[in-house]
Order: structure tokens, then C-alpha cells, then sequence
């Protein structure tokens, strides 16, 4: 059954994020398993609160459980397989426990069927075909369609259905999204809702390296870019001014030299009319 399936993978596995299986054993013609007692509620109940929005933080606080928890799983080749709000606890410290591995499998051989189990908001479209191959890109669809309704409240469309008609909205082109998350972390989220399998980061690895881009730093670009515009104003203006201070002088010089001609000609005009009015009394004189 499922259920001693799920005793049975848990209690071989050992991660502070992942549910623990104390002890497990069949009788009576069922199975019984004995977990320690987790205080908190899951995921799924935070996002039915209306007064709970999701901050950065919290997202954080979640992935940093999550994502060693998943390469965990991966490293030995087993898939959740049904990550959603609902198999999300959240501890009273916040800290994230995976549940329910129900529906996980351990895929021994390349290519082995994997029996269909999935919730249509989160289940990625190779889900939908026992015979298509799974891998921890389909957890990554999962997760990031569980962190899409925990940013937008609102549960992803269905894979299958999107592959007719994609309504899906993308987190990293909305402007109000934009203005409250880390840009990296809303397009890491829209990569790995990529419908087709290989369109996806194809592990956690490379989810993480879309999650960990830097933020473009705007403000220092912008004032790069005016500091090079400054450069390049003051360039073109320097040969300006050169050119202006030389017609300047240029103008100053011929300005100099017209007014020692003007004043040359004057004192010959006045030396001029000096002899003349100097010779007419003399001229008088005589005449008398």
C-alpha cells in the first residue's frame, strides 16, 4: 500500500527538513509507524489566511529548508513527486518539514515506469503520463507552483491545461510583484514553471544559480552612465572652449590694433588742424 511505502522511504532517510519515521513495523494485517509530534500548520492554511502575506524572508526561511532537503532526495534518486501547500508544515519557528511521501518514488532503473499520483495545480505535465520519464526537475515544477500561490494567492493553472492555453502570469514582468520581491527569485519561480520538462532548470543546482543572480544595481548604473556622459560633455566641450578663448584673443588682438590706428590717425588729424589754424594767423598777421 501507500502507506507502508511511505514508512518504508522515510524510515531511510534522515534530514532535518524532511519528516522523521522513529520507528515502523507491520501487524495485524496493517502497518504502523511512530513520528515525533510537529507543532505548526501547513502552508496551505497560512495561505487561507487573508491577513497573511508571504515576505521576502519567509520565503527564504522556507527555501532554505527546502532546497537542501530536495538535493538530499535527488542524490539518491528519489522524487517527491507531490510537493504542494498542503505537504508543507511550517513549524513554530518557522522552519519548513516536507510531508507526505506518498506518492515518492525511488527510480532504480533509467526509463521505469512511474505510476501517475498528482494534484493538477502543482503536477507538472510529465506527471500526467505514467510512461513519461521524471526527474528533479518535476519536483522544481511543484515547488515553484506552491511558491506562485504563496506570492499571488492564487493557485497555477494546470500544466496540461496551460499546454493548450497558458494563462499563466509571469511573476518577473509583473510591476507590483517586482516592487516587494527579489527579482532573481521571481524569475527563478517562472523558469521553473516552464511547461516542457527540458525548458527547466534541471536541478536544484541550477534552480538555485536563477535564484542567486545578482540585482542589477540601477542607481550605480545610472550614475556610471552620467559620470561617462559627464566625461564625454567635457571632452566635447574643452576643444569648444579652446576655440572660443582663441577667436577671443584673435578678436582682442585686431581690437588692439584698431584703436593704436585710431589713435594715430587722431593726433595726425589734430596736428594737421593745429598747423593749419597756426599758419592762418600767421597769414593774418601779415595782412595787417
Amino acid at each position: 500500500s501507500s502507506f507502508v511505502k511511505e514508512a518504508t522511504i522515510l524510515s531511510s532517510l534522515n534530514h532535518p527538513s524532511l519528516v522523521q519515521v522513529l520507528h515502523f513495523w507491520q501487524e495485524n494485517g496493517t502497518a504502523y509507524m511512530v513520528m515525533p509530534y510537529y507543532e505548526g500548520q501547513s502552508l496551505a492554511e497560512k495561505i487561507k489566511d487573508k491577513t497573511f502575506i508571504a515576505s521576502t524572508a519567509c520565503i527564504n526561511r522556507i527555501l532554505e529548508g527546502l532546497l537542501p532537503a530536495l538535493e538530499y532526495l535527488h542524490q539518491q534518486n528519489i522524487y517527491h513527486r507531490d510537493i504542494s501547500p498542503e505537504n508543507i508544515f511550517l513549524l513554530k519557528n518557522d522552519n519548513p518539514l516536507l510531508l507526505d511521501f506518498g506518492a515518492a518514488r525511488q527510480i532504480v532503473e533509467e526509463g521505469m515506469n512511474v505510476t501517475a499520483m498528482l494534484k493538477p495545480s502543482y503536477a507538472p505535465i510529465e506527471q500526467y503520463d505514467k510512461n513519461a520519464k521524471q526527474g528533479a526537475y518535476t519536483d522544481i515544477y511543484a515547488l515553484c507552483a506552491t511558491l506562485y500561490h504563496l506570492i499571488t494567492k492564487k493557485q497555477p493553472q494546470a500544466s496540461v491545461t496551460r499546454n493548450l492555453n497558458n494563462y499563466l502570469s509571469v511573476l518577473a514582468s509583473d510591476e507590483l510583484l517586482v516592487a516587494q520581491y527579489p527579482l532573481a527569485l521571481l524569475k527563478a519561480i517562472d523558469a521553473g514553471l516552464e511547461i516542457m520538462p527540458d525548458a527547466r532548470p534541471q536541478t536544484i543546482a541550477d534552480w538555485r544559480k536563477i535564484l542567486q543572480e545578482p540585482e542589477l544595481k540601477v542607481e550605480a548604473i545610472t550614475s556610471e552612465e552620467n559620470t561617462t556622459q559627464s566625461i564625454v560633455n567635457q571632452s566635447a566641450i574643452e576643444p569648444i572652449q579652446e576655440q572660443n578663448i582663441a577667436v577671443m584673443n584673435s578678436v582682442q588682438k585686431k581690437t588692439n590694433k584698431t584703436g593704436i590706428l585710431l589713435l594715430l590717425a587722431g593726433i595726425t588729424i589734430g596736428i594737421s588742424i593745429f598747423a593749419y589754424l597756426s599758419w592762418g594767423q600767421k597769414s593774418t598777421g601779415l595782412n595787417n
